[in-house]
């Protein structure tokens, strides 16, 4: 009489936990650093984190004089016909010129105009939104390790980005730069808790399309991290009947943002749009790491940017690496 044996159980592959790692890391119980040590190490971390981020980011906030790029900023007071751009005094002006005179989807300034209007024009009143979206972004960084069940890692991470030179540089900048650093953190995060199975799916769902509107409305290249937010999200649901919760919020999304992919074909054309012009030179810039080795081609200043013009500097950063 035959006897049938038991099939044998597969061991999990490297293979199999990257991509448990990629595909599911809400549920994920590979490698979870949630010892009571771990905790109060990355929460140490964090908050060493968020000093050394604060002071990098606020200290000297209007030390360095007014750039072009932040004359953009709604509501500064400039000489009729012989500015470029042209005031920008109401809402109207706003929109139009950013037509007309600028490269960037319009979502930055709208918000900017009601700021000005009550805090006013100076230096550091221009410039703190940044600085308070370019501090709130070493929180989400923890917040992304944490979710993943990694939160020493989250810390660590956050660390980077405190000490990051180009973050610090761009969070004392009048400009989009750190709102959309911000935005993109932040929808992830919400994917992120979304991808759990929450009950307030509808709220979170609502709040998660908002925030991917808000991000495609202030940068260009937020459609890429919301591309990846898509893939990762039709990954996870591969094999399923129906589109997930997420997929459909991720697809209204993509429906309501659509316009903004007009609006920038339509800008592509005037006569500031250096990138349609030189696509292939500026996507070589970009692609490593985001500017982090930029050339002199690459639209940055990297004389001004902290913690990257010195031997000193490089090292401390190759530390916080190790």
């Amino acid at each position: 009489m035959k006897t049938r044996r038991k099939p044998q159980r597969r061991q999990a592959s490297y293979l199999d936990i990257v991509l448990l790692e990629c595909l599911d890391l809400t549920s994920m119980s590979v490698v979870v650093e949630t010892s009571a040590r771990n905790r109060a190490l990355s929460l140490a971390v964090l908050l060493l984190s968020l000093g050394i981020g604060g002071w990098l980011r606020f200290f000297g906030l209007s030390n360095r004089g007014i750039s072009h790029p932040e004359i953009y900023v709604p509501g500064i007071h400039l000489p009729e016909g012989i500015s470029e751009p042209a005031q920008r005094d109401t809402i109207f002006k706003v929109l139009t010129g950013t037509f007309s005179s600028d490269t960037h989807p319009p979502g930055y300034y709208p918000g900017m105009f009601p700021w000005t209007r009550l805090a006013g024009t100076s230096l550091f009143a221009i410039r703190l939104p940044s600085a308070i979206m370019g501090l709130a972004c070493i929180a989400l960084v923890y917040a992304l390790g944490a979710m993943t069940g990694k939160p020493l890692s989250g810390s660590l991470a956050a660390l980077l980005l405190a000490a990051s030179g180009y973050h610090v540089f761009w969070s004392q900048v009048a400009r989009m730069f750190a709102q959309a650093c911000f935005l993109g953190l932040a929808s992830t995060v919400l994917l992120l808790w979304l991808a759990r199975g929450t009950r307030q799916r509808v709220i979170l769902g609502t709040c998660y399309v908002a925030l991917i509107l808000a991000g495609v409305a202030t940068h260009v290249f937020f459609w890429t991290l919301f591309a990846t937010h898509m893939i990762w999200a039709l990954a996870r649901a591969w094999g399923v009947g129906e589109l997930s919760g997420i997929c459909r919020a991720q697809l209204l999304a993509l429906i309501l943002g659509s316009p903004f992919i007009a609006f920038l074909a339509y800008q592509s054309g005037n006569t500031v749009a250096e990138l349609s012009g030189s696509g292939l030179q500026f996507l070589a810039a970009y692609i490593p790491f985001a500017f982090l080795l930029p050339t002199t081609d690459s639209g940055f200043f990297p004389s001004a940017v902290p913690l990257t013009g010195s031997l000193a500097a490089w090292a401390f950063r190759a530390v916080l690496l190790l």
